[in-house]
């Protein structure tokens, strides 16, 4: 299955750039976040970086100001209008390009990047696998990989878990291997998020001839749970503090995967 459709909805982005890009706290903890990954990762200046899934161009364009040459490909055309308005309007247009893609099939060559980052977006995937070998297969070897995906172990899904079993919820559940899906409806398209089970994804990756290098947390909670304002702050600097403590991914509900493709050894 493919959500196309789905996300052609700019109601669905608008919906997320709410949420997730309109708040200055949370800008400069997305910026704290970026260095500390890049710093561990140590991707060279002017790398050719795959941002997938890129919506509106928010994480290409702070990769860009890194000194990296972007690529940011999402599927909705729609919302790459607007991710080429941004960076004409900052004047990175130079070093950003943008383009339509699915990442189950990638329109690009084996070995095309040095650095692909992938943040929140594979929960959103059906055949997620499907797309996270794409990601692998368009690596270099020795390039770096960076994926944000949300932690089924982690406390908050726990909570939500509990609250189901007490609370009707218009969503339909599914547990696979991967993690727990939950499906809805929007506008009526079908709407998937999956809480990811980590030590399978890294499993997928190992199968993909990527190791992972370090699993780290990125936010504890998912600010979408909070209402806008004082309390939504509050989780935001929480998120902070346990993301600068260095503190354990297990508990956290975002969850950074940085991985590495292996080089292939010559048979002498």
């Amino acid at each position: 299955m493919e959500l196309k459709e789905t996300y052609e909805n700019r109601r669905i982005h608008a919906g997320w750039e709410n949420v997730y890009r309109s708040n200055p706290l949370q800008d400069r903890f997305n910026a704290q976040m970026l260095e500390r990954f890049l710093r561990i990762l140590q991707v060279p200046p002017d790398s050719y970086v795959l941002d997938a899934g890129c919506g509106i161009g928010y994480h290409t364009l702070s990769l860009a100001r890194h000194g990296y040459r972007c690529l940011g490909v999402d599927i909705s055309e729609a919302v790459l209008e607007k991710a080429r308005a941004n960076a004409a309007k900052i004047g990175l247009a130079e070093r950003v390009q943008f383009q339509c893609e699915k990442l189950e099939a990638i329109q690009m060559a084996d070995a095309t990047f040095d650095f692909v980052h992938c943040r929140g977006v594979l929960m959103h995937i059906p055949r997620w696998d499907k797309a996270l070998a794409e990601l692998c297969r368009v690596l270099k070897p020795g390039g770096k990989l960076l994926l944000l995906e949300s932690n089924s172990a982690a406390v908050e899904t726990l909570l939500v878990r509990g609250i189901r079993k007490i609370k009707k919820t218009v969503s339909r559940v599914e547990y696979t291997p991967g993690g727990i899906e939950f499906w809805t409806e929007l506008d009526g398209q079908p709407f998937l998020v999956r809480i990811a089970h980590i030590p399978y994804l890294k499993e997928e990756l190992s199968s993909c001839g990527v190791r992972t290098t370090h699993r780290l947390a990125s936010e504890f909670w998912d600010i979408f749970r909070f209402p806008a304002g004082i309390v939504r702050n509050a989780a935001i600097r929480f998120n902070q503090l346990w993301f600068r403590l260095g503190l354990p991914a297990g508990p956290s509900v975002g969850n950074c995967v940085l991985g590495e493709k292996q080089r292939t050894r010559s048979i002498p």
